[in-house]
């Protein structure tokens, strides 16, 4: 059975906003194009953000896909940043546990998409850790390699790129894979597909792009979370 699908897409008016708030970054700017936002930065995001739940809680039904949770929000907070302008000129849709994250303290794997002047990103991420987290997830690997090395080395993980810092003095097992090593030796990372700003890439397909990411990252997340 095909899946709901309500998002139609993303439109060079999105782009525009964000070039529009980049050179007019106040309060008074903003009121006056609210309605621009609402319509075609903050809808289209909402849609899909709504139309990956299904994908999502296929998953883990503890994901918060709830729009008003998991999308950013355009303001800013200004009080502890360096950067004082109110507006960002770009936004992101993040999806986690957040419940098992107020429990624990401690972030959680999340799927990620977001849009910006630079182009359009899809992946998830193990990012904001405190070091016992990698720390336990090394502890994992060693004991579940034969998992994980299937896990990091499906072909449905090629078209990603792994980022991340990595610790510059770590013991790392020689029975590893090349790719397992890459990850075993991160402070934290992320897996990324980016998308150039263009009309193949703005359209409902979009959607269908995101959720297929989101499937093949499904493996790594629950090797970690659950």
């Amino acid at each position: 059975m095909a899946l709901a699908r309500n998002f139609e897409g993303i439109s060079g008016e999105m782009f525009e906003f964000f070039l529009m708030i980049s050179a007019n970054n106040s309060k008074s700017f903003f009121e006056a194009h609210r309605e621009q936002y609402e319509e075609h930065v903050k809808k289209p995001l909402w849609l899909l953000a709504d139309d990956c739940e299904e994908t999502l809680h296929g998953i883990d039904e503890n994901i918060e896909c709830r729009p008003s949770k998991c999308v950013s929000r355009i303001r800013r907070a200004t009080l502890f940043s360096r950067d004082k302008t109110p507006y960002r000129n770009y936004m992101w849709i993040d999806w986690r546990d957040r419940g098992k994250e107020e429990l624990s303290g401690e972030r959680t794997f999340s799927f990620f998409f977001s849009v910006s002047l630079g182009g359009i990103m899809s992946g998830a991420g193990y990012y904001g850790l405190v070091p016992h987290q990698m720390a336990r997830l090394r502890e994992k690997i060693d004991l579940q390699s034969e998992r994980f090395e299937e896990i990091i080395n499906n072909k449905a993980l090629e078209r990603f790129v792994l980022s991340g810092q990595d610790y510059k003095k770590i013991a790392v097992p020689g029975h590893l894979s090349e790719k397992a090593k890459a990850l075993y030796i991160k402070k934290g990372f992320s897996f990324t597909e980016r998308l150039s700003i263009s009309e193949e890439n703005m359209t409902q397909e979009l959607c269908d792009r995101v959720r297929e990411n989101i499937e093949a990252l499904a493996p790594l997340y629950e090797f970690i979370e659950l």
